[in-house]
């Protein structure tokens, strides 16, 4: 089950002024990825990362690479969902 796009957003609201969010269902079944960073390839990045995993299908490591990019204060993620 691939997620099919991100949808990226401006938000003029604080210091985080992009968002990237992805909801998908499928035959009972969702999963909701969402994260707000300080420039569009941030974002991005997180898609990027949350496809790769998607691809591998290796979800379970996502936290991983996701939590050494909000280290550094680019962005803040969530993601859960009835895998």
């Amino acid at each position: 089950m691939l997620i099919p796009r991100f949808k990226f957003k401006r938000s003029r609201d604080g210091e985080f002024s992009w968002i990237a969010e992805s909801v998908f269902e499928k035959s009972g079944r969702y999963r909701t990825f969402f994260a707000i960073g300080r420039t569009l390839g941030d974002v991005k990045r997180f898609a990027e990362i949350v496809r790769r995993c998607e691809r591998t299908r290796k979800i379970e490591d996502l936290g991983w690479p996701v939590d050494a990019l909000e280290r550094t204060g680019a962005i803040q993620s969530t993601w859960g969902g009835n895998f």
